[in-house]
């Protein structure tokens, strides 16, 4: 009866020690894996990465050795061959453990064919991987490993891990190899084996929470990304819509824009036409113009006519002057000879000069028909005079005549002045008319564009309500997922518990 309680007391004791031992290493795995996931570099730095990882293992008692193991020729291998602890190719390969002289460092050989290298690499997620016993100092030790592989710029270079002694199934050893009772010396394999599958058990549990884990974190990326999108979407369709009204608002305004250059275009046709009036008359008036201009020429063709006429009878009285002085000049060469032969005979008769008197009549008659003679010239030369002035006048009329067409024609050109800067005018309202006339087809060409804007608009945001209707029921599927996820989780945790509760009793 003694040795029954007293078996039942030792296995509660040793039941009681495997959950201990349990939690203990449980709880290292779990800083093991929050370490290594938190675990970030953003550069290839050996010294830097191989510092901060001494660093981590120095700092917690529970790791037995942190390691990172590159890729080949991701941290410039060439430079580090036949150096240091590395690889004789100089990879980075550098495994820092724990020693009773310190840390130490080394490289792991065959690296590439270990699973806990590996299966990181392939998988690209964290891994916890099987329990093993390792020849620790030539003791046997269990041991276990958290590995995860290594990105730095966004890019794959390595993996890094830590090596975690199982402190409970060594430490439960400890406890009761040494004692006598042959009960305990029989439990103690049992219980080793009972540990080492629970352990286990839980590291596997640990191992698949951490893939549901995963499998929630993507599909709450997916969700909050569904979630963006359909934020996105909305806020589109409401930009659509606010833009929409922005044209629409628009088209109003262009068409009123439009509008008033109708009015304005109506206004100028308007102007134009009071122009084409004013040109009408001025056009009338040149022709008058040039009407009296011609007049105006004819009357003076008339009086260089009579300019011509007195001209002409100038010379026809100037050339009796010459007919009446060439006579007075023959007249008085003959008085000169018949006063010389009066003379000459008076001498010589004495009385019987009085022949001399037949010469003096006849002197006396030369005289008389010479003063007559002079009236004549006097007479020709008054007329030559008043031909003369009459040419003056006329002269003087045709001047005026002249100097009223230079007038009429001043103001003949003033008046096509005026029609040729109103016919500039025409064509500036014809210029700006045609100018309005563009714009109005520019501005019905927006307009039409506004509204083909607005009916793209409408297919767009129907399309948009389309997305977010789909990308709704999508995150609707993902959701259900995550939800089926959360609860085989809380399962898995559940049976962890139940394991660990074996031993509460």
């Amino acid at each position: 009866m003694f040795f029954r309680k007293a078996n039942q007391q030792n296995e509660t004791t040793l039941s009681k020690a495997i959950k201990d031992s349990i939690l203990i290493d449980y709880q290292v795995i779990h800083q093991a894996y929050q370490t290594i996931e938190g675990l970030e570099f953003s550069q290839k730095d050996r010294q830097q990465i191989e510092a901060h990882l001494e660093k981590l293992l120095t700092g917690n008692a529970s790791y037995y050795g942190i390691w990172v193991v590159g890729i080949k020729n991701e941290f410039n291998d060439q430079q580090y061959q036949h150096k240091d602890h590395y690889e004789a190719n100089g990879r980075l390969n550098t495994y820092l453990y724990r020693t009773t002289s310190g840390v130490k460092k080394m490289f792991l050989e065959g690296i590439d064919q270990e699973e806990f290298y590996t299966k990181p690499l392939e998988t690209e997620k964290l891994q916890i991987l099987q329990p093993f016993f390792y020849d620790l100092e030539g003791i046997p030790v269990f041991m276990t490993a958290v590995a995860k592989p290594l990105f730095i710029g966004g890019k794959k270079v390595g993996v890094v891990g830590i090596d975690i002694v199982l402190l409970g199934i060594n430490e439960l050893d400890d406890d009761f190899v040494h004692q006598r009772v042959s009960s305990m010396e029989a439990m103690i394999p049992k219980a080793i084996d009972v540990y080492q599958k629970n352990i286990t058990a839980v590291i596997e549990k640990f191992a698949l929470i951490d893939e549901k884990i995963q499998f929630i974190k993507n599909h709450s990326e997916q969700i909050d990304a569904s979630v963006l999108e359909v934020s996105k979407a909305i806020e589109e369709v409401a930009v659509g819509a606010m833009d929409q009204a922005k044209e629409i608002e628009q088209g109003v305004e262009l068409t009123a824009a439009l509008g008033q250059m109708i009015d304005q275009s109506i206004s100028e046709s308007n102007h134009i036409n009071h122009i084409s009036q004013q040109l009408s008359k001025e056009k009338d008036q040149g022709m008058k113009s040039l009407t009296d201009v011609i007049e105006m020429v004819q009357s003076v063709d008339g009086e260089m006519v009579l300019v011509k006429d007195t001209i002409e009878s100038t010379v026809n009285s100037s050339n009796e002057v010459l007919q009446a002085n060439e006579m007075i000049k023959a007249i008085a060469e003959q008085t000169n000879l018949l006063a010389l032969n009066a003379s000459i005979e008076a001498a010589r008769a004495g009385e019987a000069g009085r022949g001399f008197g037949v010469v003096a009549e006849e002197i006396k008659k030369l005289a008389e028909e010479t003063n007559r003679f002079n009236g004549e010239i006097d007479h020709v030369i008054n007329k030559m005079n008043d031909n003369v002035l009459n040419s003056q006048n006329t002269i003087t009329n045709m001047l005026q005549s002249t100097k009223q067409q230079l007038d009429n024609v001043t103001k003949n050109q003033e008046s096509f002045h005026q029609m040729s800067q109103l016919i500039e005018e025409i064509g500036s309202s014809n210029q700006a008319f045609f100018h309005l006339m563009g714009q109005i087809e520019e501005q019905k060409n927006k307009t039409v564009a506004i509204l083909e804007n607005l009916s793209s608009i409408a297919e767009e945001n129907a399309a948009g309500t389309e997305e977010v209707t789909a990308s709704t029921e999508e995150q609707a599927g993902n959701l259900s997922e995550v939800v089926q996820e959360i609860l085989k989780l809380l399962e898995e945790t559940h049976i962890i518990n139940q394991i660990l509760k074996r031993y509460t009793k």
